[in-house]
């Protein structure tokens, strides 16, 4: 049986999310910021929600493949951030109202 993923063991990527943290009464609470960086993958799982890929950076990582762009797709990060950054923004201005 051969699996195709979208990266591969190896690969050289960015991470690319808006970190979270749990409140008092654990819920989980956005940090209105995005996060990057780079690693490299070092293995791949699949369970019911999809792929995950684990990195070697230092802390054996787990990332959804959401949150993953090859390192050379410059242009792919950069829509990215936007995306993320957007989202903020339009949470944000729900609060306001």
């Amino acid at each position: 049986m051969e699996i195709k993923t979208k990266y591969n063991i190896g690969d050289r990527v960015w991470v690319v999310y808006e970190p979270v943290h749990y409140n008092d009464n654990k819920k989980i609470i956005p940090l209105g910021e995005v996060s990057v960086y780079d690693a490299q993958i070092d293995s791949i799982s699949i369970d019911k929600d999809g792929f995950m890929y684990y990195l070697n950076d230092g802390e054996y990582t787990e990332i959804q493949e959401r949150d993953v762009i090859l390192y050379d797709e410059k242009d792919k990060l950069l829509e990215k951030i936007e995306q993320i950054m957007q989202s903020i923004h339009d949470r944000e201005k729900k609060k306001e109202k």
